[in-house]
């Protein structure tokens, strides 16, 4: 099979089982993308983010594309980061990292067989820990915009601008500087507080600092 029959070949399938998807869950319909190019691997896509691929494995030797495997997608962070979520443990203690499941069933069923087969084994587990990657992406970007909004916050005070575009590794800017007279400060705010780097201070400037932390 030719890389270019093998895209085709999955293509065909992804429709036929998105077809009988939504047969089962009308109010949950998944659609089938069409690959752009060769590939191993297509997926179907719901209303939101989740996508269930679809590549042909084998149950025994090379490239004998007997079986159909089906994994779930979990890069939705930042860039299309990977996002590794955790569940609390059954007796309720203690917590453990939990993937998306992955299944493979035969492609000899055809797609109506393989694609109950999805609903009943797949997408129950795949949908629970792909609600727990949403709502930790949702939390992140919870707490990178308290951050802004406060680092903002200080810097109008400030009478500096500050950038909110990501920094290395995606993350959000936390901090700034500026000058007053011959003296620069550096402020790094966070979700609840800030902490600022005074290297020079005259003493009078010092004594305020003190009496209002003070109360006095």
């Amino acid at each position: 099979m030719t890389s270019a029959e093998r895209t085709a070949a999955l293509y065909s399938l992804g429709l036929a089982i998105a077809a009988e998807l939504c047969t089962l869950e009308p109010l949950h319909p998944w659609t089938a993308v069409e690959p752009t190019e060769d590939t191993y691997s297509v997926y179907l896509r719901n209303a939101g983010q989740a996508r269930i691929y679809l590549k042909f494995d084998s149950s025994k030797g090379y490239d004998l594309n007997d079986r159909v495997l089906v994994t779930g997608y979990m890069h939705i962070g930042k860039n299309g980061q990977y996002v590794e979520v955790y569940d609390r443990g059954a007796d309720d203690t203690g917590w453990n990292k939990v993937w998306a499941p992955r299944i493979t069933t035969a492609l000899s069923r055809g797609p109506v067989a393989i694609a109950k087969d999805i609903a009943k084994r797949f997408l129950p587990e795949y949908l629970r820990v792909f609600a727990l990657v949403q709502a930790k992406v949702q939390a992140n970007a919870d707490y990178d915009a308290a951050i802004t909004a406060n680092l903002q916050r200080l810097a109008k005070v400030a009478g500096v601008t500050v950038s909110t575009e990501q920094q290395r590794y995606s993350e959000v800017n936390k901090s700034f500087h500026f000058r007053v007279g011959q003296r620069y400060y550096d402020v790094t705010a966070s979700t609840k507080d800030c902490s600022m780097k005074m290297s020079s201070l005259s003493i009078e400037q010092a004594e305020y600092i003190i009496r209002y932390l003070r109360g006095k």
